[in-house]
């Protein structure tokens, strides 16, 4: 009876392995719409959508944004940390005198469908906070598509 139970837990421990290993393929294009609001703040793009579309291949990563019928890169330096079936991908931002963080948190809802998560956090600390674009925070939410699915 031991030897049942002991095979059986390899069998499963084996499918569960199969099973991360198949949810961990983040490689590819993702497509579509990011839906967000602004959670604080005084900016005045908010609520908003807008097409996204990620790039990922191992350590790399690709952010970009339509505009009309074309594709444009993101501006940002973006890094991904990848960890079993999820991602972060994140960048930071700055001028004389603001700083910005992007992060979008990633995982697999089937093999040809990502679910994001985003946020983004702003603050112009030379303007008060309770100045039209002084701080802001958003959160955003995207179902994407494979594109070569």
């Amino acid at each position: 009876m031991f030897s049942e139970e002991k095979s059986s837990e390899e069998e499963f421990e084996k499918a569960r392995a199969n099973l991360e290993e198949y949810m961990s393929q983040l490689d590819g294009d993702w497509e579509g719409k990011i839906s967000s609001f602004e959670l604080q703040g005084n900016l005045k793009d908010k609520p908003y959508s807008e097409d996204l579309i990620l790039r990922i291949d191992g350590d790399s990563v690709f952010v970009g944004f339509k505009k009309g019928d074309k594709w444009f890169m993101s501006g940002y330096d973006f890094k991904i940390i990848r960890f079993k079936t999820h991602a972060i991908i994140y960048a930071f931002a700055s001028g004389d005198a603001w700083v910005e963080a992007f992060n979008f948190t990633v995982t697999l809802g089937d093999i040809n469908e990502m679910n994001l998560i985003w946020n983004r956090a702003v603050s112009n600390y030379m303007v008060a906070p309770s100045e039209p674009l002084g701080r802001g925070y958003f959160h955003g939410f995207a179902k994407l598509k494979r594109k070569d699915a």
